[in-house]
């Protein structure tokens, strides 16, 4: 295992701006396992792959780079819980190290604001620091209850089930894993949460967040678990949309960090579980029960 003093922690946007808890239970985990999470000043959008990337790609490439850059300055690797933000700092990361041209003019972009990218650090997952970095074993000892009797469903998300780097799914597979709970693997797994789709139709994107949900609901998952922030929104908003509309769905959904956090030994109102707009206490309950209902 490669011992990690200080790392980068890019939030993205959603993060800091509507799940606080997210950020917050990130910090105290890895504040647990000795390494010091680092606030990049300065950081913007990382810009969105989606549409930033087709509009201006010079100014998305330019953006992207100047956020690692920033990380640079602190001598320090940059991680995103965000697959969005992942997507598009790799790819720059990937673009600026492979295309000599784009690096130079990307390079004349920043420095008229004083930064340089140098492309000498990496650009990492949490599923990396976690699993990679940090490791398994460091993990476990640290772990004080588990989820005894949870039934979780794992939303991937797209970006890390298309990621070249197929062993991710895998690797949040077996965090997850390490919790306790009972890891609850479903066809509907592949299915996108929606939101690219919410750019086009919104209607569509709602049923196709409403086939995920019913998957879940016919396999008794109690509590959903991901990273990705766009999943968290589209997942949680989809079930208080379809509830407007007289459904009746109430599966909380979950950053890994928090369920993480929570496995440390700390309390839900220390990372802020309370933001939740769905029961989130009943996740809690069960597992101090030992699974009883």
């Amino acid at each position: 295992m490669t011992e990690a003093k200080k790392i980068a922690f890019y939030l993205g946007c959603a993060l800091p701006s509507a799940q606080l808890f997210g950020e917050a239970a990130g910090k105290i985990v890895l504040k647990d396992l000795g390494v010091e999470p680092l606030d990049i000043e300065g950081a913007t959008c990382c810009p969105d792959p989606e549409i930033s990337r087709t509009v201006a790609p010079e100014l998305w490439v330019t953006m992207a780079g100047r956020n690692i850059a920033l990380a640079e300055k602190m001598d320090a690797d940059v991680f995103t819980v965000c697959n969005g933000c992942y997507d598009t700092l790799t790819h720059a990361y990937h673009m600026l190290s492979e295309d000599e041209q784009l690096n130079k003019k990307v390079n004349e972009n920043l420095m008229k604001f004083g930064i340089q990218y140098q492309g000498k650090h990496r650009v990492l997952h949490a599923i990396e620091v976690l699993y990679d970095v940090i490791g398994l074993e460091r993990i476990k000892k640290q772990i004080k209850r588990k989820l005894t009797g949870v039934r979780v469903a794992i939303q991937y998300g797209c970006r890390i089930r298309l990621n070249p780097k197929k062993e991710l799914v895998r690797k949040f597979r077996e965090l997850v894993a390490v919790l306790g709970c009972e890891v609850v693997d479903l066809e509907s797994d592949r299915i996108c949460c929606g939101v690219p789709m919410m750019y086009k139709d919104q209607k569509k994107a709602l049923e196709q967040t409403k086939m995920r949900l019913d998957d879940m609901v016919k396999n008794k998952v109690d509590c959903i678990v991901l990273f990705c922030p766009a999943c968290y929104d589209r997942l949680e908003k989809g079930q208080l949309e379809l509830n407007q509309q007289d459904a009746d769905y109430d599966i909380p959904v979950f950053n890994y960090f928090e369920l993480l956090a929570y496995c440390f030994g700390h309390e839900p109102d220390e990372f802020g579980a309370y933001l939740h707009k769905l029961d989130y206490e009943k996740i809690f309950e069960k597992a101090q029960s030992g699974g009883k209902p």
